[in-house]
């Protein structure tokens, strides 16, 4: 019967240990890289999603300040509008115009007297006094 298991000398098989073991080092540099280059492409991810949101936000705010400022705009072109801002801002008034003072009458009622609360009614006001 022939054999089929090739002998290699001790020198081949320390050259194909050798070469067996650069491979898995090899192997090995590349997944710790790729590992790397993927963890660090996730945290631009991240960051740039942070910013997005962040824009949007911004977007926002910017919207709703330019619809404030465009009915401002608007308001202001009118006499209405200008006679309005023009009292706000400065406390004029039209010739004939008066400060009208609401002055509440006094009653002359007399305060009505509640007799003392019990011990038990008086602690429940104090711990809850809603």
């Amino acid at each position: 019967m022939r054999e089929f298991k090739k002998k290699y000398s001790r020198r081949q098989e320390l050259v194909r240990f050798f070469i067996g073991l650069g491979a898995v080092a090899i192997m090995l540099a590349l997944t710790i890289s790729s590992v790397r280059a993927a963890w660090s492409m996730y945290g631009k991810f991240s960051e740039a999603s942070a910013g997005d949101a962040a824009a949007n936000l911004n977007l926002e705010q910017l919207k709703v300040q330019e619809a404030h400022v465009s009915a401002t705009v608007a308001q202001l072109q009118t006499q209405r509008g200008v006679e309005a801002q023009i009292r706000e801002n400065y406390g004029l008034a039209l010739p004939g115009e008066g400060e009208i003072d609401l002055v509440q009458s006094s009653t002359s009622t007399v305060a009505s007297t509640t007799p003392p609360a019990g011990f038990w009614t008086r602690l429940w006001h104090m711990l809850f006094p809603w």
